[in-house]
């Protein structure tokens, strides 16, 4: 399970990629479970991607949000 910092950080990633400016040791647990990537860009820069299971689980988690949304 992640923790509310986990999670802020994995959205983070897929909202704002650029103005996110964190190293690899920062992010363990979501490189860990394979969530996220950093990526080498043609200008030389790295930056963090979302990998397809970081895409699923915040897709989840949205679907999840709404539905808690819809019963209150």
């Amino acid at each position: 399970m992640l923790s509310p910092h986990e999670f802020a950080a994995l959205l983070f990633v897929k909202y704002s990629p650029d103005q996110l400016h964190m190293k690899p040791a920062q992010l363990h647990t979501l490189l860990e479970l394979e969530l996220v990537r950093l990526e080498e860009l043609p200008s030389g820069r790295q930056q963090w991607r979302l990998t397809e299971a970081g895409h699923s689980t915040v897709r989840i988690m949205n679907r999840i949000g709404s539905q808690m949304s819809l019963a209150n």
